[in-house]
């Protein structure tokens, strides 16, 4: 353990998760200003799944690591507030792991051209 209870894998997960999802808003800011006709949409929406895979990979990992963090109160804060937060951040990242599982659904159910980046995923 690390920094107040917290295991670097917990924090280059966490850290990770936030910049990726500023990457993810950025890049849905662009796609949803393209014009449906032009390539670039479907070239921007591969991107948008390849970044929403590496937000639920990296979720993953802060859930692991979450769970086998056993953080102490910061001094001055009462028990009930920190498990509070704690409870907040479980939401937070569950949130984070079910979006890019529906995003998915989502994908193969409109029948939509599924890609990671540059790599072709199967249709279901």
């Amino acid at each position: 353990m690390d920094v107040a209870g917290y295991s670097r894998l917990g924090r280059l997960a966490g850290w990770a998760l936030a910049f990726l999802y500023f990457a993810h808003a950025a890049l849905i800011t662009q796609l949803a200003r393209t014009d449906r006709a032009l390539p670039l949409r479907e070239e921007l929406r591969g991107w948008h799944y390849l970044i929403g895979a590496a937000i639920l990979v990296a979720a993953l990992l802060r859930l692991w690591a979450w769970t086998r963090e056993r953080p102490a109160p910061p001094a001055g804060l009462p028990a009930s507030a920190f498990l509070w937060g704690r409870a907040l951040a479980l939401a937070t990242l569950l949130l984070l792991i079910a979006a890019p599982v529906l995003g998915l659904i989502y994908g193969w159910a409109d029948d939509l051209p599924l890609r990671l980046g540059p790599i072709d995923l199967p249709q279901l």
